[in-house]
């Protein structure tokens, strides 16, 4: 089946739906795959991810063990 069919199946679907919780969840859904589509990272979030990045190229990094044990009392 080709995209538009498929659009079409699920418009007539939606049509017959009487359920508005499960409405509001399709909307909810698609609001939210909508904002990530077009979500920019701030400046805050790219500072971070460069530092993460820095830290790794100079070899600041844990191992996967030493990790768990830091944070296993939190757990």
């Amino acid at each position: 089946m080709d995209i538009q069919t498929e659009k079409l199946g699920l418009i007539e679907r939606i049509t017959r739906l009487s359920d508005a919780s499960l409405i509001e969840e399709l909307k909810t859904m698609m609001d939210s795959h909508q904002n990530a589509k077009g979500k920019v990272i701030s400046d805050a979030e790219k500072e971070s991810v460069l530092r993460g990045i820095s830290d790794f190229e100079k070899g600041k990094t844990h191992s996967h063990e030493e990790v768990k044990n830091i944070y296993e009392k939190y757990l």
